[in-house]
């Protein structure tokens, strides 16, 4: 085996200092490489051209579908959820984290209702957002409204969430409202009631990056190596890009407790599996806490 060439070692010698840095300096260039993202990726392509490889609509409860796809190739290889969720009481779709897909799954996802609203959770998931807009143009675009200047580079913006919605338990948009994480900025998260659920005031936990679902005895290597494929918690980087993580360790301590009262039967997560049931729920967030201490 010959040398390492000049390039790959100064490649190396910055990763190495960059892992040995400060949080700080990790942070900051971490979201300086999202900032460059918005500056070299192409110009918008048309909807088909985006269709990745995807699963069938999946039904979790009467008004709650997800359908799991994949990412780019050479991006992250991380799996990735789109929910569609039937606002109670009426014909019409929130659908969050949009993913592009096949045909026959749009004739599906058409045919439980009309498409409403584009949620777009935070900076990272806009991939899919302006082609789902240009094909449903009747259909608000929604976003948290600290992530809408990034947002908006890639798609224009109807509402800010917390404009139409308000904070749980109270609810503009029928059936959602919102939670803060602590003081994070990276995203909100939404509680959606659900129908069909045994218990009939059940809701989900609607989250994106927060946490993380990835079995790591089916993930790719890249995807453990990065420690986003650990079961359900919060990922390394999450982890790392966290405002205040004092904060956020509190936050997350309290949310077994809450998931009682709040009637959880479900969380759903942009990366990797749902988790179903109320007591699966309390076991998974007392694992995401018990991991944070």
């Amino acid at each position: 085996m010959g040398f390492l060439s000049g390039s790959a070692l100064v490649i190396l010698g910055g990763m190495t200092a960059l892992y040995f840095s400060p949080r700080s300096i990790k942070r900051w260039f971490i979201f300086s490489m999202f900032d460059r993202m918005d500056k070299t990726t192409p110009a918008p392509r048309s909807y088909a051209k985006q269709v990745l490889p995807h699963s069938d609509l999946e039904q979790l409860y009467n008004n709650l579908w997800i359908v799991r796809g994949t990412l780019p190739k050479g991006g992250p290889s991380l799996p990735r959820a789109m929910v569609i969720y039937k606002l109670p009481g009426t014909s019409q779709l929130l659908v969050h984290s949009v993913i592009c897909v096949r045909e026959d799954t749009v004739k599906q996802i058409e045919a439980l209702g009309t498409v409403a609203y584009i949620l777009v959770p935070n900076r990272g998931h806009r991939l899919n957002a302006n082609a789902w807009a240009q094909r449903y143009p009747e259909a608000k675009v929604i976003c948290p409204s600290f992530a809408r200047e990034k947002i908006e580079l890639r798609v224009l913006v109807d509402h800010n969430c917390e404009e139409l919605m308000e904070e749980y338990p109270q609810e503009k948009l029928p059936g959602v409202s919102y939670m803060r994480i602590a003081d994070e900025r990276l995203e909100l998260v939404y509680i959606l009631k659900l129908e069909g659920a045994k218990d009939p005031e059940a809701t989900a936990f609607l989250s994106n990056d927060i946490f993380f679902n990835i079995d790591p005895k089916t993930a790719a290597f890249v995807t453990r190596l990065i420690g986003s494929a650990s079961g359900f918690g919060m990922t390394k980087l999450g982890i790392l890009l966290a405002d205040d993580l004092p904060s956020l360790k509190k936050w997350i301590a309290t949310l077994p407790d809450a998931a009682a009262k709040m009637k959880l039967d479900c969380i759903l997560v942009g990366h990797g599996d749902p988790v179903i049931g109320a007591s699966n729920v309390i076991a998974s967030l007392r694992i995401a806490a018990n991991r944070l201490k």
